[in-house]
């Protein structure tokens, strides 16, 4: 059956050998089963504590008011009353109060033509009953009717159901009985009397039908000697016949224990997948024990070994599902105990899938990568999963660290956990694991789980914004020329600018390099190494110059833009005469130009004089043009 919202009581009934009970909140527990009474002899027994004067079923099929099979309650006494012939008739039979705290027996015996009931080993009220009974469809309900009325408040301890009409002595309160039943006949008269007796325990008792305790009879081989006696005194030829009374060793569950904690079991115990589950059961009897069975209803036989009226065990492997476990022994006589059984709903812990997939193997910093990872839960909804996502610079000892995880969700289309890495400007470079771990609602955990699919961090490179170039010295950007590059004079001043940023860093350095050689140093160099500029020759065409920025940021981390300048060289006429015209109009030269101009007086007055004194002809006379490179003999006559 199913046991709704009830409370495991640590009261028992006297002489039980269970400790609990089920307390009925007089609200909403009750007890719904799958078990079909149908048949006109039965017996109902029930070891009930209440103090409540409500109107309370028991037990009952009752899920109309017009007719039912069977109904066991409590108004203000206690009750049972069923229907026969489509509701033409209710026989009914009632007894005492037993609201008052204590543990009461009850007990229903319905024969063929006979109803009783018991209270407490004593017969309150028999009536005699015929028709056809009128059952429901509804199975055995405990605690209310099947239509949800009647709720019962307080505490049911044993309750037994029998498709026999059960003796007194073989109730719940009893142990058992032994029937003896004599068919003995008289030719000229009556049987008055039958006397039962053991050769070990004497008379036994009379009647033609006798019941008799087992736990009366000694242990042992009885002889059972029946006479009879007729109405005139005369007694027949005693029969005798043998009876072997033997005992059944009593077994117990000593403890149950999860992961080496011990349990209270009567509820049933859940468990996750994996848990180690201890039991030991033993016996009492003094009788010598020949076997020992541990079966589950799922993995079949557990364990099958003990010593001493001892067995105890241990595993790990119990299968996902409910299991009764049944704990048995038997004695050297044959006999095994009663059975013990004990519940195990085994829950199966969380699967994660082995394939993961992500958006990004490698991605930089404050950018993100997404991962998805198949979850699998026997009982629990992806939804209703509890996950634990971390994260570690794999190889590192380092705790797990949830602080760059985020968005982390279970898509039910898919399957899938679904989350979010998003590393900072301040996260370490290199490949990072990941670890995930999953609880259930019943506390079931995944295995330690540590994805075999990472994703390195890389450094963000610097950025480069602008990048001007003054080659004419006006203070503004150059653009190209016609001949597609920017265009530079050799002699004249090359201004350079660039701009850059790092996202999860700082600029370390700027290099500027021409053709491969280091040209200069700064996002705004003063002082350009001009002597590695290539140019053209006067007046001639330019030579192209590949310039080269580097921008390297504190990581290491590089980036880099190329572009040409055409480097020209000024033509040699424009040189000598602008050059002159320059210096001769400088303030600051004039005394040196007077100077010079003296110098120059003395020498042409000089060469005057002597071209009076001598006869030098025009072959002899060497003038330097400032331009042939091919020096020449000079020979004078003197």
């Amino acid at each position: 059956g199913t046991i709704f919202t009830g409370i495991w009581n640590d009261e028992s009934r006297p002489n039980s050998t269970n400790s609990h009970s089920i307390e009925f909140d007089g609200l909403f527990t009750s007890i719904s089963t799958d078990l079909i009474l149908s048949s006109n002899v039965l017996t109902i027994e029930a070891w009930v504590n209440t103090d409540s004067m409500q109107s309370m079923t028991l037990v009952s099929d009752k899920d109309n008011d017009d007719n039912w099979g069977y109904n066991l309650y409590i108004d203000e006494f206690v009750k049972f009353d069923f229907t026969v012939n489509d509701g033409a008739q209710t026989f009914s039979v009632d007894s005492l109060s037993i609201s008052d705290g204590e543990w009461h027996f009850v007990a229903v015996v319905r024969g063929d033509d006979y109803v009783q009931l018991w209270l407490d080993e004593y017969m309150v009220e028999e009536i005699f009953w015929s028709g056809e009974i009128d059952y429901t469809s509804s199975s055995v309900s405990i605690g209310q009717t099947p239509a949800g009325k009647s709720t019962f408040e307080g505490l049911i301890g044993d309750l037994r159901f029998s498709s026999i009409a059960r003796h007194s002595e073989d109730f719940m309160i009893g142990s058992g009985v032994v029937e003896f039943i004599s068919s003995s006949y008289d030719m000229d008269g009556e049987i008055s009397d039958y006397i039962w007796s053991s050769a070990l325990d004497g008379e036994l008792g009379h009647g033609s039908v006798l019941y008799y305790p087992v736990e009366d009879l000694e242990v042992g081989t009885h002889t059972i000697q029946l006479s009879v006696i007729d109405n005139n005194g005369t007694s027949s030829d005693s029969e005798t016949f043998l009876l072997v009374v033997m005992q059944r060793p009593n077994s117990q569950i000593s403890y149950l224990r999860v992961n080496d904690e011990a349990q209270a079991w009567g509820w049933g115990v859940s468990i996750n997948s994996g848990d180690l589950v201890s039991l030991k059961g033993e016996t009492t009897s003094s009788q010598l024990i020949d076997k020992y069975s541990w079966v589950s209803n799922i993995d079949g036989t557990l364990f099958a070994e003990g010593s001493d009226g001892v067995s105890q065990f241990e595993t790990y492997d119990l299968t996902n599902g409910t299991h009764q476990i049944t704990f048995k022994m038997q004695g050297a006589n044959t006999l095994w105990s009663p059975e013990q059984i004990v519940e195990i709903e085994v829950n199966g812990r969380p699967e994660i899938g082995d394939k993961v997939n992500v958006s990004n193997e490698f991605i930089d910093r404050l950018k993100s990568a997404r991962f998805k990872v198949s979850i699998v839960d026997d009982t629990t909804s992806g939804l209703d999963l509890t996950y634990d996502v971390g994260y570690r610079l794999k190889g590192s000892e380092d705790e797990w660290s949830s602080y760059y995880i985020s968005d982390i969700s279970f898509n039910e289309l898919t399957g899938d956990l679904e989350f979010d890495f998003n590393p900072d400007e301040n996260a370490e470079t290199g490949e990072y694991e990941f670890f995930i771990g999953v609880t259930d609602e019943m506390g079931g955990t995944s295995d330690y789980y540590v994805m075999n699919q990472g994703i390195t961090v890389q450094n963000n490179v610097p950025e480069i914004s602008t990048r001007t170039v003054d080659a004419n010295g006006d203070g503004e950007a150059d653009e190209v020329g016609e001949s597609g590059n920017l265009l530079f004079e050799k002699g004249g001043e090359l201004i350079l600018t660039i701009e850059s940023n790092d996202q999860d860093g700082n600029i370390a350095n700027v290099t500027w390099y021409a053709n491969g050689e280091i040209f200069g140093y700064g996002a705004n160099p003063d002082d350009l190494d001009y002597t590695v500029l290539e140019s053209g020759k006067p007046g001639g065409v330019g030579v192209e110059n590949e310039i080269t920025v580097v921008v390297t940021d504190n990581d290491g981390g590089i980036s880099s833009d190329i572009f040409i300048i055409e480097v020209t060289a000024a033509p040699v006429e424009d040189s000598i005469v602008f050059q002159a015209i320059a210096f001769a109009t400088d303030p600051d030269k004039l005394p040196l130009m007077a100077a010079i101009g003296f110098a120059v007086f003395i020498v042409v007055g000089t060469i005057a004089l002597r071209r009076r004194s001598s006869s030098t002809s025009v072959e002899d006379v060497i003038v330097d043009d400032g331009v042939s490179e091919t020096p020449r003999k000079c020979i004078d006559y003197w």
